[in-house]
């Protein structure tokens, strides 16, 4: 997801919401065009008879193409209305000179275009993603990323007295490490032992996916502040791609 710099404020970031209504609406015109497609091409031997001769099974990718259709649907009307109804917020990152540096807190503040009132605060996520990629087994040109949360913390900001178009303040405690640790960390940890190379993604229940990393190379890391509110109008939510690197 793309976050473009905003005018408003020395280093401000507008929020992901424009961003999730272009690329659902796209990836709903895709699927839904997919799908009709695939239905024209088996117009002459439609059938929903799974025992007759005619049946054919390419009508199952229609219905498979059609249903991821429907959820990006959803995700776009959603979208659609929070942009309507909330406008673009902005991040202001007050440390590091505007980024985050591991090891320090990042402090900051999250500005809506209108006051929101809810009565339990806001509830402000801040994530790191780490994604690796993996080869197709056999296939070694064919690569799937695989994205899991390795570091998260939570906040809550209390409503009263809070006018958040003039800024939601916030401050969390970055790691000094998070995730996999890179070569020359685990060089120092055990410049003597064995290294032996192996990574999975498994997903477990409840927590979501893990991925199991011993010595292999670290992934890409991506930080993600998440704002989420319940006012008067309804629902808020928006999500900020945010700056951060080695202290």
């Amino acid at each position: 997801m793309k976050h473009k710099i905003s005018s408003v404020g020395s280093g401000s970031i507008d929020d992901g919401t424009q961003s999730n209504v272009v690329t659902y609406w796209v990836m709903f015109v895709l699927l839904g065009g997919a799908a009709l497609g695939v239905l024209w091409m088996v117009r002459d031997n439609l059938t929903f008879d799974m025992e007759s001769p005619d049946f054919n099974p390419i009508f199952l990718l229609a219905v498979f193409l059609g249903v991821f259709a429907l959820v990006y649907l959803a995700r776009a009307l959603r979208w659609t209305l929070q942009q309507r109804r909330y406008g673009t917020s902005a991040l202001d990152v007050r440390s590091g000179d505007g980024v985050g540096l591991l090891g320090e807190p990042l402090e900051g503040v999250v500005r809506t275009p209108k006051d929101l009132y809810p009565r339990e605060g806001f509830k402000l996520v801040l994530r790191c993603y780490e994604s690796h990629d993996f080869r197709e087994p056999g296939e070694p040109e064919i690569r799937n990323v695989r994205s899991a949360v390795v570091w998260e913390e939570t906040l809550v900001v209390p409503a009263d007295g809070l006018a958040s178009s003039r800024g939601i303040p916030f401050s969390f405690q970055l790691p000094a490490t998070v995730g996999t640790p890179s070569r020359v960390e685990r060089k120092a940890h055990d410049p003597n032992g064995i290294q032996f190379k192996f990574k999975a993604a498994i997903w477990i229940p409840g927590r979501g996916r893990k991925i199991i990393n011993h010595n292999a190379s670290p992934g890409h890391k991506q930080w993600e502040l998440q704002v989420k509110a319940v006012s008067p109008e309804g629902k808020f939510e928006t999500v900020f791609a945010v700056p951060v690197r080695m202290g």
